[in-house]
């Protein structure tokens, strides 16, 4: 999956998005291709939300003539009681949600935007979370028009996805291909090609020979940076479509390399607060459900 970053690991290869390649490219391109300033933050109340909330923040902070968060809020997990957060974002009045709400929340979420004549033309919803299965159980006329932010979508257009999207429907035709499924293809072929680089299945050699590994994946061109063991990736925005499909309106032009941790903070600082979103949640990594926030 893609993640909130934060964290390095050397007994983990990251195959999912860092903050560097999916949140923060596509907040770039909100402020600077659709000339959006005014940012309401939506999202369900647990950690990356949470985190990518604070890496949102942050990076709005570097952009020049001042971007702003007009509005900040989250829900519990599974909640279908979004009345209050659709009010507060009327309240708020910004120009673009941002959304990192999971689950069957989003149902609720974009049937009341729409309700409430908050429409895509004139607020766009940017949601860091909704892949393309998602969309098969939301309504298209809640959602065509707003925009979502991976490194792979199912409608990109080469030889290598077109073979893998065929293959994969073959296999599974009730079914979509995401961007998580398309990482864990990914995974499993780096792995293949380190066991054969390495001549064992002796986790250790594995792991370094998969230091050395590249392939052309489904999404482009995906190597490993040995560094902090995440994967190149190319940022993406797809818009929603009214056949509840994905068109991608934005690729970056070469694969970026990973920043587990956004440079506006150091490592330690984010560790801290990762540290002490936990403790106050009780030693989890969800807000316990009685004390979930209300939008701030």
């Amino acid at each position: 999956m893609q993640y909130e970053g934060l964290e390095t690991s050397p007994n983990v290869f990251y195959l999912g998005a860092a903050p560097n390649q999916q949140i923060i490219p596509a907040v770039e391109w909100a402020v600077n291709s659709l000339k959006r300033k005014h940012f309401f933050i939506v999202g369900s109340d647990y950690v990356f939300p949470r985190a990518a909330s604070e890496i949102i923040k942050d990076q709005l902070k570097k952009i020049p003539n001042g971007p702003t968060v007009a509005g900040e809020a989250y829900v519990p997990l599974g909640e279908q009681n979004v009345e209050t957060l659709i009010q507060a974002i009327r309240s708020a009045k910004p120009d673009m949600i941002l959304n990192s709400i999971n689950g069957d929340t989003n149902v609720a979420f974009f049937r009341q935007l729409r309700a409430a004549g908050i429409r895509a033309a004139d607020v766009p919803c940017l949601s860091f979370s909704i892949d393309e299965q998602g969309l098969r159980g939301l309504n298209p006329q809640d959602v065509a028009g707003h925009y979502a932010a991976w490194t792979y979508f199912q409608a990109l257009e080469s030889a290598e996805n077109a073979a893998f999207v065929k293959r994969f429907l073959e296999e599974h035709p009730e079914r979509a291909v995401t961007d998580p499924a398309e990482a864990a293809y990914v995974g499993v072929k780096l792995w293949a090609q380190a066991v054969r680089a390495a001549e064992s299945v002796e986790p250790k050699k594995i792991a370094r020979a998969l230091l050395n590994q590249r392939f052309a994946a489904p999404e482009g061109e995906v190597r490993i940076d040995p560094d902090t063991q995440h994967c190149y990736k190319t940022p993406r925005v797809g818009q929603i479509t009214d056949d509840g499909q994905f068109r991608v309106v934005w690729s970056s032009s070469a694969p970026v390399a990973p920043e587990p941790y956004p440079s506006t903070r150091t490592a330690a600082d984010w560790k801290a607060y990762l540290h002490d979103l936990y403790a106050g949640w009780g030693n989890q990594w969800s807000a316990p459900e009685k004390s979930a926030a209300a939008p701030q």
